[in-house]
């Protein structure tokens, strides 16, 4: 497997605070030579040769988003022995991923909690802040905590938070991905994310995925639901893709106002065209 490292690559210090830290390369080296002092790990490496597939157990109860290849990308974390990532959310998506060592097992600690309202009220009244975990775990509601070595992969529901330990160091490769099923909940948390002020157009994809599947799926209350949904996010929807340099509409947007159209004349929530909900605007040319 090879992980395309560059000097963009996220690489964080476990601290007090995840500020980024020197390139990626230290965390590598430190899975040979572990330093509780200061320990590097970097997250969300490109995979460009792997690939997960998602078991047959839980992609045959889903309704799950798949790109045009039908392969879900694959990213890697790199984590030295003491590394911590501190409690966050994927998004609102199903997340699927294992650990590798090197000659020995690699060991995680997780500690996991489910998206329920209080919980995420917590966890969003400390966005920003550090030591979220320290914080909060005597709080949250419904938590889970499990040990993870190599050879075992780890599936996490839509939405849930979660924080991980290192005990012993290893690369983890990954992958998410979004469902008709879990709208609700990437819906939420979208809403969430914007309040927050920490959205960004990446956080829009997710919700703009989950609304395809939906209107695509067989489910009519949910699909009224998505459209309806949709609208309303619709507005910040196009000023985070603008405010990323995304050319509006996105392809992704148009593909759900195709879908849309062949559903509905006109929005369930507010009665305009479907038409000027998702293309206002030109895209350029060539795009």
């Amino acid at each position: 497997m090879v992980w395309s490292v560059s000097r963009d690559t996220k690489a964080f210090t476990r601290g007090s605070s995840h500020e980024p830290g020197d390139w990626a390369s230290k965390a590598l080296k430190q899975l040979w030579c572990p330093d509780p002092s200061t320990t590097y790990y970097a997250i969300d490496l490109r995979c460009p040769d792997a690939f997960m597939r998602i078991p047959e157990a839980l992609s045959a109860s889903l309704h799950v988003y798949y790109p045009e290849d039908e392969i879900l990308p694959c990213v890697g974390n790199i984590t030295p022995e003491f590394s911590f990532v501190d409690l966050h959310i994927d998004n609102g998506q199903d997340v699927l991923t294992t650990v590798v060592g090197d000659g020995e097992d690699c060991v995680k600690l997780w500690a996991l909690y489910p998206p329920e309202e209080r919980n995420l009220d917590l966890f969003y009244a400390r966005k920003g802040q550090d030591n979220k975990f320290i914080n909060l775990c005597d709080r949250l509601e419904g938590g889970v905590f499990a040990m993870q070595g190599s050879e075992q992969t780890m599936y996490l529901p839509a939405g849930w938070i979660h924080a991980v330990y290192t005990l012993k160091g290893g690369l983890a490769p990954g992958t998410t991905w979004s469902t008709a099923e879990s709208f609700t909940v990437i819906n939420d948390i979208f809403k969430r994310e914007v309040e927050a002020k920490s959205a960004s157009y990446d956080t829009a994809v997710p919700l703009l995925q989950s609304c395809l599947v939906a209107l695509r799926g067989q489910n009519a209350d949910l699909q009224q639901r998505a459209a309806r949904e949709l609208c309303v996010a619709l507005k910040d929807i196009r000023k985070l893709a603008e405010a990323d340099g995304e050319q509006w509409p996105t392809r992704l947007a148009v593909d759900v106002s195709n879908v849309l159209k062949e559903k509905y004349s006109s929005c369930p929530q507010c009665g305009q065209p479907i038409q000027a909900h998702i293309c206002r605007g030109k895209r350029k040319r060539g795009q």
